[in-house]
């Protein structure tokens, strides 16, 4: 019994890692139907080549709406989470944007950042949470699904802006959902994305 126990525990699948969800792979394209207010259309994420910034190697995301860019991040896993570490290939970021970490349970983190808001550079805090929901079945296929919820106030002093967030993030594709709601001054918008393609690298 011992024996058959310790070879179950050897097979069993290995936990999720931030990797298997970070959808970090050169050469593919994640396709969403998009919403923002009355609008909708179709935006795209296209990941590209890795590039060395600052002596570290980043992947690329541009995002692109109606085929128009939108804005390029460069990402890299470090340690236990997925980071924004680059805006441009210029310099990183002193305080890269850890957008994603995942555990066997609740995980929860805080990090500062830079946002353009009203034209601005605002300084905020975000606060996440993530979790594990098991498996979805996502674009005809059986993937883990971790979620993530973000909350972000700008300091005091700065733009008052109030922003949440829930993403989904699919094992094996990357980010294939994404909802937002957000308040600058006494203005209210809301937005979210769902992934309708991925397209393999060639």
């Amino acid at each position: 019994m011992l024996l058959s126990c310790a070879i179950a525990l050897s097979l069993a699948a290995p936990a999720p890692t931030v990797a298997d969800f970070s959808g970090l792979t050169p050469g593919s394209v994640r396709v969403y139907d998009s919403r923002e207010g009355s609008r909708t259309g179709e935006s795209t994420e296209e990941i590209g080549q890795p590039v060395k910034v600052g002596g570290k190697t980043l992947v690329p995301i541009t995002t692109k709406a109606e085929g128009v860019i939108g804005s390029r991040l460069y990402y890299a896993v470090e340690g236990d989470a997925l980071s924004v570490m680059a805006v441009s290939e210029s310099q990183l970021l002193q305080n890269p944007a850890q957008i994603l970490k995942v555990g066997t349970g609740v995980v929860r983190w805080q990090y500062r950042q830079l946002s353009p808001v009203a034209a601005e550079a605002t300084a905020m805090t975000v606060s996440a949470e993530s979790s594990l929901k098991g498996k979805r079945r996502v674009l005809g296929k059986e993937c883990e699904v971790v979620e993530v919820k973000y909350s972000a106030e700008s300091a005091p002093g700065e733009v008052p802006f109030k922003l949440r967030q829930t993403a989904l993030y699919a094992a094996g594709i990357g980010l294939i959902e994404l909802e937002s709601d957000w308040t600058v001054a006494k203005n209210a918008s809301h937005s979210k994305k769902t992934i309708k393609r991925y397209i393999p690298p060639r």
